[in-house]
């Protein structure tokens, strides 16, 4: 069993799923320079986060939209998933920490995962990376 495979059945997320979004988003020229996986503790939960500039410059609504309709045209990704998904400003302190720590090229879609993980004094509890450009 390959890592991404063992990672997602451990904590349970859709990796692939997640990925073919970010891809859906990218092809629909949606500036997405964050996307990953996070865990919330206070949840118990894991999310989809994408960070997306248009959520300072028109709300949060705005690219919740915009990912709902990418998201209908996927045959593959379940529905369900968008319960799962937020979005992020990228002047978010936690954003801003993340990418202290790790940057790849901005379309890049990567498997990076991190598990009880400290960045410039934010905790991570667990983050499944694609992208943080």
């Amino acid at each position: 069993m390959d890592r991404t495979a063992l990672v997602e059945l451990v904590i349970g997320i859709d990796i692939e799923g997640g990925k073919r979004l970010l891809k859906a988003l990218d092809e629909a020229g949606i500036n997405v320079p964050g996307a990953f996986w996070l865990y919330f503790p206070e949840a118990e939960e894991w999310r989809l986060a994408f960070v997306m500039p248009i959520v300072k410059k028109k709300g949060s609504f705005k690219a919740y939209d915009l990912i709902q309709t990418e998201l209908r045209k996927l045959d593959s990704v379940p529905d369900m998933i968008f319960r799962h998904v937020t979005v992020m400003d990228p002047s978010d302190d936690l954003i801003k920490a993340m990418r202290k720590s790790i940057k790849t090229e901005p379309d890049a879609i990567e498997d990076i995962f991190w598990n009880e993980r400290v960045v410039n004094g934010v905790y991570i509890d667990g983050a499944y990376i694609y992208r943080m450009s």
